[in-house]
């Protein structure tokens, strides 16, 4: 079965980095030694991805430009401070070792500085698997698609064949400027929706799934009886197979009835056939806006289980 990406582009800082109290606390602790207003930890992360200058023009609109050197002076001095107290995300390097030995080409696409990331690569030790990487300070930061672009061009990969990996609203916007599809976890945040960092450790157990890829009908036929799995149940998920399709599954009683069909679908979405679960009405019309062109159906997970095309 072909598989549909060819280049995995990772964010760093919140993706494969747990560095985003740090980094807030820094810039915090850097606005406060030279007496500026100092910003909320929810405005300190939202910038979590940008390049200083633009981070900084944001969270810091009445600050003169002339004047972010001496706050970018301090930032770094609190931020190499606590540095060596930040750590990758646990299964992350497994992930990025797995990955690399299954040929993959992997880039970083990150709002750090070149001489950043650097360190961070030589601390870490992951520099060996990536192929290739882009930083804010050689270019346009985030959300502009200039990292992408180059990476894309650095590496001969056709947009459609790259996938973006973050956990920010950042990521996403420039993933989406670059016709670069996107992977990333959401959270409701007081109130409003936003992105959280991306469970390294969650996707990792997604990719094992690759080791169990066989034929839709094979897969099915093993899964029946399991968590209550029944024929009718297989029969309507087959319904939709032939063609390239999206189901939305809407578990009855308890996510393990969506879990037990996770081996029906690669991670990478490179089948014939992608299982989401249910986030609510919004943000399933938002992943069927991201996969526009695939037929769209509801799977409710009932006695007995239904299959229903989305409707406009």
């Amino acid at each position: 079965m072909p598989r549909r990406f060819d280049l995995l582009v990772f964010d760093w800082d919140g993706t494969l980095m747990d560095s985003a109290a740090c980094i807030a606390s820094s810039l915090q602790a850097a606005c406060a030694d030279l007496g500026l207003n100092v910003p909320s930890e929810r405005d300190a992360r939202y910038i979590i991805g940008l390049g200083l200058n633009d981070a900084l023009a944001h969270v810091l609109p009445g600050v003169a430009a002339t004047e972010y050197p001496r706050v970018v002076e301090r930032y770094r001095h609190h931020f190499l401070q606590r540095d060596s107290a930040t750590a990758l995300f646990s299964g992350a390097a497994e992930l990025l070792r797995e990955l690399h030995q299954a040929g993959r080409l992997l880039a970083v696409a990150t709002g750090k500085s070149r001489r950043g990331l650097d360190r961070a690569l030589a601390a870490t030790r992951l520099a060996p698997f990536f192929h290739a990487t882009a930083c804010a300070d050689e270019g346009y930061s985030k959300p502009h698609p200039g990292m992408l672009h180059r990476l894309l061009q650095q590496l001969d990969v056709a947009a459609e064949r790259a996938l973006m990996i973050g956990d920010t609203t950042h990521d996403m916007q420039m993933a989406r400027s670059a016709g670069v599809a996107a992977l990333a976890g959401w959270l409701g945040d007081r109130g409003t929706t936003r992105l959280r960092s991306l469970s390294v450790s969650a996707l990792l157990i997604a990719l094992l799934t690759l080791n169990v890829m066989y034929y839709l009908p094979a897969r099915l036929q093993q899964m029946t009886g399991l968590y209550g799995m029944t024929l009718a149940a297989r029969t309507l998920l087959q319904s939709a197979a032939p063609v390239r399709a999206l189901v939305i599954v809407h578990p009855a009683r308890s996510w393990t009835e969506y879990g037990s069909l996770l081996t029906l679908t690669p991670p990478f979405a490179d089948g014939d056939l992608l299982l989401a679960y249910t986030r609510g009405s919004d943000q399933d019309f938002r992943l069927a806006q991201t996969f526009a062109g695939w037929p769209v159906y509801h799977y409710y997970v009932d006695t007995p289980p239904r299959l229903a095309p989305q409707t406009p």
